[in-house]
């Protein structure tokens, strides 16, 4: 399968130093991006990190992107309880600096965490950080965006202006075989505009779909990752074959010309 994303108008930034946004033509930062939603098959992502990545990093991106099924801002040392699935998640901000917070969700400590990262919880749901303020003066604001329940990918092309794929998609921390990334665009060093996202799915095996089954279930027990169906948002089912009327028709030959 193929996934195509194609902007109507280039999605542009320019090219910056810091996450600050301060411009460098050899800056590894695209920090308009940073922070805007994207919709990928129907299913609504943040933007929370984009990057120039390579060594020579003209021509080269990487977007980190955010989903969850909960997601809010807190300051330091406040908490908040949210309901997944019908479990309560009681989450609080223990602590931010400038590039790192760190949480405990029901008594549990998660580790620090910049913007872009994940942690999973001992019950196997992720937390990730979209968004990190920290103002040093007095009274500063110290806060944290986050997704609870996170589903995180990470999209890299080394060379927009070719229509080949280095990378493959990751979702979490795996690399999802078989679905390769495929971004086009142009970078002068000053803009960087995004034409395209473009997603190859290639089977790594052959996979069988019974009848009233799902290839997503299929993918799962040949102990493969689901993630290569991108975005998890939609799926290949097998209904069965129905049986419909039929009708004889019989032809005749009375004579060699009718």
């Amino acid at each position: 399968g193929r996934y195509k994303l194609e902007f109507t108008s280039p999605a542009e930034s320019d090219i910056a130093s810091n996450l600050a946004g301060t411009t460098s033509t050899s800056g590894a930062y695209l920090s308009d991006l940073d922070n805007t939603k994207i919709s990928l098959l129907g299913k609504e992502y943040s933007i929370v990190l984009a990057t120039r990545p390579s060594a020579t990093k003209q021509s080269s991106i990487k977007l980190t992107l955010m989903s969850g099924a909960a997601s809010d801002t807190l300051a330091e040392g406040d908490e908040k309880t949210y309901t997944l699935e019908g479990k309560e998640y009681k989450v609080k901000v223990t602590y931010v600096d400038d590039d790192e917070a760190k949480f405990t969700v029901n008594g549990e400590v998660v580790d620090k965490m910049q913007a872009g990262q994940t942690k999973k919880l001992s019950d196997g749901k992720e937390i990730g950080v979209s968004e990190i303020l920290y103002q040093s003066y007095a009274g500063g604001v110290h806060s944290a965006s986050f997704f609870l329940g996170a589903s995180k990918l990470e999209l890299q092309d080394d060379l927009i202006n070719d229509s080949n794929s280095g990378y493959e998609v990751v979702g979490g921390s795996e690399t999802i075989d078989g679905a390769h990334v495929i971004i086009t665009g142009t970078d002068n060093n000053v803009t960087f505009k995004i034409n395209t996202i473009e997603i190859n799915m290639s089977a790594e095996d052959d996979y069988y779909v019974k009848e009233g089954g799902k290839l997503s279930d299929v993918i799962v027990d040949s102990g493969n990752e689901k993630e290569a169906l991108f975005t998890n948002n939609f799926d290949v089912e097998y209904k069965g074959l129905t049986k419909e009327k039929t009708h004889d028709i019989k032809l005749s030959s009375s004579t060699d010309r009718k």
